[in-house]
């Protein structure tokens, strides 16, 4: 199993599998969810209250991954 699992929210997409990828690996997530995805909304709030981490692009989930692994 991963230590991590980036899912991303391309806005010019509906991403269902991304959707339900997201509710089944929470405990290990990082979402990108940019501006204009048509569920952000919905993922803000689902992050917020299951405590998952967002990050606004690529390079700053491999950082946060970066970081986690110096730590250990």
């Amino acid at each position: 199993m991963p230590d991590h699992v980036i899912v991303y929210f391309d806005p010019a997409s509906k991403s269902p599998v991304s959707l339900l990828e997201l509710g089944a690996f929470n405990y290990k997530a990082i979402v990108i969810c940019p501006q204009g995805f048509w569920r952000k909304g919905n993922v803000d709030i689902f992050c917020e209250e299951f405590n998952v981490k967002q990050v606004p692009d690529l390079r700053s989930a491999l950082e946060h991954i970066l970081a986690s692994l110096t730590k250990t």
